[in-house]
């Protein structure tokens, strides 16, 4: 399975970035690993294995999350 950015409008305040949801009308402020996983996916669908691999390059072991099988 590919996953894809959906239907959003990324913008900055306060020296954060944020996302709104359009679809739900939520405004999300995003930490390092959504932002990675957001510019990840932003260029193309990507399978969850890519993204993983990807983000085990590009981020400090400390800020990585722990894959849910």
């Amino acid at each position: 399975m590919k996953l894809a950015a959906g239907e959003f409008h990324a913008f900055e305040g306060s020296g954060r970035r944020f996302v709104y949801l359009v679809p739900s009308a939520a405004v999300f402020a995003l930490d390092g690993p959504a932002e990675a996983i957001l510019d990840s996916i932003g260029s193309r669908p990507r399978t969850r294995e890519e993204i993983v691999s990807e983000l085990a390059r590009r981020l400090p072991k400390s800020s990585r999350l722990r894959s849910r099988s």
